[in-house]
C-alpha cells in the first residue's frame, strides 16, 4: 500500500479513538487492477475497562458505483450544456403545465430569472393568463397523444410553439417538451 493511502487510513483510524464511535469514511486503496474506492465504517474496540484497545472496521468496494457517478454527472454536464445552448426557448412540463426545467433561451425569452419560472404555469408566463388558452398545443397534445403546434403572436413576436409528449417504456405521457421559436424574422421577409 502507497505511503500517503496508508497515512489516510491510519488518520481515520485516529479519528475513531479520537471520537470513540463509529464513523463512515471513503477510503482509497492501490490494487492489481488499478484504484478502487471502498466505502469504510470504522469503529473503536473496547476491552472490558472501557479502554480502546484498537480499531476495526468493515468495507465495500463502490468503485463502480463511483465510476458511475462520475459519468453521469459527466453526461448530464453535457445535456445541459447542448440544452442551453439551443437558440429555441425550450421548457419541460409536467402534465398540468407545470415547468420543471428551461433552458437559457427561454429564460432570455421570457424575461424573468429562472427561479422566478420553474414551478409556475406554462399559460400563466407565455401567455399571461389563468388558463390554458383556446388551441392550446399542450390540450391538443394530451388528447392526441401525439407533437401539436401552433403558430401565434406574444408580445408582438411571432412564434411557433411545438409540444411532444415525453412517454416512459409503458408509453404513459410523464411530461411534455414545449419549443417556442421566434419566427417574427421570417415572417418580415
Amino acid at each position: 500500500m502507497p505511503k500517503q493511502i496508508a497515512e489516510q487510513h491510519r488518520n481515520n483510524d485516529l479519528i475513531i479513538i479520537k471520537e470513540k464511535r463509529p464513523i463512515v469514511f471513503e477510503e482509497d486503496n492501490i490494487e492489481k487492477d488499478g484504484k478502487h474506492i471502498y466505502l469504510s465504517v470504522k469503529f473503536p474496540l473496547f476491552d472490558p475497562q472501557g479502554n480502546i484497545y484498537g480499531t476495526a472496521g468493515i468495507s465495500t468496494d463502490i468503485t463502480r458505483m463511483k465510476n458511475l457517478e462520475n459519468e453521469l454527472f459527466t453526461r448530464s454536464a453535457q445535456w445541459q450544456a447542448a440544452f442551453d445552448a439551443m437558440l429555441d426557448c425550450l421548457v419541460f412540463l409536467e402534465p398540468d403545465g407545470t415547468i420543471r426545467q428551461c433552458n437559457k433561451a427561454c429564460v432570455e425569452f421570457l424575461g424573468l430569472e429562472l427561479k422566478d419560472i420553474i414551478g409556475e404555469k406554462c399559460y400563466r408566463l407565455f401567455h399571461k393568463t389563468e388558463h390554458h388558452i383556446e388551441e392550446c398545443p399542450l390540450v391538443k397534445a394530451k388528447k392526441s397523444g401525439e407533437q401539436e403546434t401552433m403558430e401565434m403572436v406574444v408580445d408582438g413576436k411571432n412564434i411557433i410553439v411545438l409540444v411532444d409528449p415525453i412517454k416512459n417504456e409503458k408509453e404513459q405521457i410523464t411530461g411534455y417538451v414545449h419549443i417556442v421559436r421566434d419566427i417574427t424574422e421570417q415572417r418580415s421577409i
